[in-house]
């Protein structure tokens, strides 16, 4: 796949920031998701904190509107699970709001909670215990819930390994294997 293709389709997922791009360009192909995935996780854990900054801001305000509607998660109301699909009362939308434009003031970005499976009361509770980090344990956090989300939209875009083209392909014997890896604590 050409870099410019390459680029736009990762590009929402990578919130805009070329050097990250650019380095997961650089590391294909890929065997499977998990390596791409992979391969992510890295750029984004290396990346300068103006990048993750930027990503976890694209991603937060991804939601946009939902997050009135929905949970203070990010992402497409696919991305977000359940705690996103359920319907929420006026009041309980309100309260999100209220709760997602008070993190956003107190830590500079917008709240992200990788939901899948989990229950609105969940979800209330992951904000109120993150409530009490410091910047630095919920830029850490955020950056740990974006991971997820990203490996759904990766699987979103480029479907299994079978259904994708082949210069998405890496040889097996070269596609990493073990855990994602995580950011750095800056």
């Amino acid at each position: 796949m050409p870099r410019r293709d390459f680029q736009r389709a990762l590009d929402g997922i990578l919130g805009h920031t070329p050097r990250v791009l650019e380095r997961v360009f650089s590391a294909r192909p890929f065997a499977s998701i998990g390596a791409l995935h992979a391969a992510v996780a890295d750029a984004v854990g290396d990346a300068s904190p103006d990048d993750q900054l930027r990503l976890l801001c694209t991603h937060g305000e991804g939601a946009g509107d939902e997050v009135r509607t929905a949970a203070p998660v990010a992402g497409s109301p696919a991305d977000q699970g359940d705690a996103a699909r359920s319907d929420l009362s006026p009041k309980e939308q309100m309260r999100i709001f209220r709760l997602a434009s008070y993190y956003r003031a107190r830590f500079g970005f917008p709240l992200i909670i990788g939901s899948l499976g989990a229950t609105q009361a969940g979800v209330f509770a992951e904000f109120a215990r993150r409530m009490q980090n410091d910047y630095a344990t919920e830029f850490a956090a955020s950056l740990e819930h974006l991971f997820p989300i990203m490996r759904v939209q990766l699987e979103r875009l480029f479907g299994t390994l079978s259904e994708r083209p082949p210069e998405l392909q890496r040889d097996s014997r070269a596609a990493r294997v073990g855990p994602v890896a995580r950011p750095r604590e800056q």
